[in-house]
């Protein structure tokens, strides 16, 4: 078997230079030529075997040194040092280090296929203080996030001779953390996002006045034991105007997902009552998500509602529409674990107030807007 060995070494490496303009334009005709047959498995990650046996076909140790290294779109990735050895079909990316947006990002990866017939996968990633503004900047869309230093550590496990055995296998964390920042309502159609682009449309009323969002945090923390993902209030982003909190499930292995969706608008926001938002449910597969009203939880705010009109507890009332009381104040660290959960509603979503208690008046906001809404 043939060994490899290589060292790369440059102060620059302009790949937008080198690499031909137009290159993924000039694919898609040859794919278009003959229309592929509608697939009866509509799921994300294929069943079909992995080329594992390529990586038996030779061995190399490759290291890579790159004081500034720009990729086709323009992001400039600094103090790049990676180093790839490839033995017997064991692939392992030892400690990378890079810097990007002004932050820190490292990990290592360890790939063995030498079976041939599965792979065992380790991966951790770990990036830290990595301003996504500078990156949107740096690519060409300064218009679209300022700010939001994004923190980001994955570390998985799995196992498989497919892109689907693989997932289905997989174990570890995800923990996703944004800091303080603007996000212009346009950069939902950057990512091309279609379910994102729908929860936000439903989620957030000031879409349609506000053009960008005041974000004051965000969190997605995930862990996944045996290819089932799940979430307790793990899910949460808080803005000038708004609350938003998720808990929920994906299942790798079937590919189904379920996550509850709780907004919440402060009390500062103004927002009419006409514009209260719902609880939220997405549920369906990963490649068909479909965005709805939680009909139980909505149900069960109905509930506490009618209680809340035959007892004249406008206070109940207020909290089955929009959180009231209940509400996390703090969901950011709530996710994270460094807040106590509300005794009631911190999880997303969550009941009303029980039937026949008020809590605590309070004038303004909300049940100002209730109260003129009923002439109470």
């Amino acid at each position: 078997r043939p060994k490899v060995w290589a060292q790369l070494v440059s102060p620059l490496l302009d790949l937008s230079e080198l690499l031909p303009a137009g290159g993924r334009a000039q694919a898609k005709p040859a794919a278009a030529q003959t229309p592929a047959e509608p697939s009866k498995d509509k799921r994300m990650f294929t069943a079909d075997p992995l080329p594992l046996e390529s990586l038996k076909a030779a061995d190399a140790d490759l290291g890579v040194k790159i004081d500034r290294l720009i990729l086709p779109n323009k992001m400039p990735i600094e103090a790049l040092v990676v180093r790839l050895v490839l033995a017997g079909g064991r692939l392992e990316i030892q400690p990378f280090s890079s810097r990007v947006g002004s932050g820190a990002i490292g990990g290592r990866l360890a790939l063995d296929a030498s079976s041939g017939k599965a792979a065992a996968l380790a991966a951790k990633i770990d990036a830290k203080g990595v301003d996504l503004g500078q990156v949107m900047q740096q690519t060409g869309n300064p218009d679209l996030v300022t700010g939001a230093k994004t923190d980001l550590v994955i570390d998985v496990r799995g196992g498989g001779g497919s892109g689907r055995e693989g997932r289905a296998g997989l174990n570890g964390d995800l923990l996703l953390v944004l800091g303080e920042g603007k996000i212009n309502n346009k950069f939902v159609d950057f990512l091309g996002a279609d379910l994102l682009k729908q929860v936000v449309e439903k989620a957030n009323p000031f879409r349609k006045t506000d053009p960008q969002t005041d974000l004051k945090c965000g969190v997605i923390k995930f862990t996944v034991k045996d290819g089932m993902a799940t979430t307790d209030r793990g899910i949460a982003f808080e803005t000038s105007k708004m609350t938003v909190v998720s808990s929920g499930t994906a299942n790798l292995k079937t590919e189904t997902i379920d996550f509850s969706l709780r907004p919440n608008p402060r009390e500062s926001a103004g927002i009419g009552a006409g514009e209260l938002v719902k609880l939220m449910r997405v549920r369906g597969t990963l490649a068909e998500p479909k965005v709805g009203i939680d009909e139980l939880q909505a149900a069960k705010a109905a509930v506490s509602i009618g209680a809340g009109l035959a007892t004249g507890g406008i206070s109940a009332l207020a909290q089955g529409l929009a959180g009231g009381s209940t509400a996390d104040l703090s969901p950011c660290a709530t996710a994270l674990g460094k807040a106590p959960a509300p005794a009631r509603g911190g999880a997303a979503p969550a009941t009303a107030a029980p039937a026949g208690k008020d809590a605590p008046r309070k004038e303004g906001g909300v049940e100002q807007i209730i109260k003129g809404l009923f002439g109470k």
